[in-house]
């Protein structure tokens, strides 16, 4: 499934109207082939990390059901699911996914910062190959690492 096809999915599944970039994003994350598609294990795991994305929006969702979290709701969402951002990091994420600056985001700004820390994690794995927490990046590496985050 290309980006566009998906787009139309991602609409119809799961009330999520997402950019073309944001879509060719998510396909990223689940593209093993590296075709810029997904096949059938990828839309698989596609739809399974959006479930789980979709049920901590909605967990943490607690002002009455608004269809938004607020940025704290944000945080605790994000610390669920393993991400414990430092204070100006988790400022600096929110600003950058939130482009109406309203100080909430509804369910795709989320799943689209959601990616971005998901991806973030699996380029820095790949760097710290001793699992020592710390990487150390030439340029070229710094740019492939930013590439493959965007």
């Amino acid at each position: 499934m290309s980006p566009v096809p998906l787009q139309l999915v991602l609409q119809q599944e799961f009330h999520l109207n997402l950019s073309l970039s944001a879509t060719a994003s998510v396909i990223r994350m689940f593209d093993r082939r590296r075709c810029g598609a997904l096949d059938r294990d990828g839309w698989r795991e596609t739809h399974d990390f959006l479930k789980r994305v979709r049920a901590n929006f909605e967990y943490f969702d607690t002002s009455p059901r608004s269809g938004t979290l607020t940025r704290e709701e944000v945080r605790e969402a994000l610390k669920h699911n393993g991400v414990d951002l430092e204070g100006p990091v988790f400022e600096r994420c929110f600003v950058s996914f939130d482009p109406n600056g309203t100080g909430s985001m509804g369910l795709a700004e989320f799943v689209i910062l959601s990616v971005f820390l998901e991806t973030s994690r699996a380029t820095f794995r790949a760097f710290d190959k001793q699992d020592a927490g710390t990487v150390t990046l030439d340029m070229q590496q710094f740019i492939y690492a930013a590439a493959n985050m965007r």
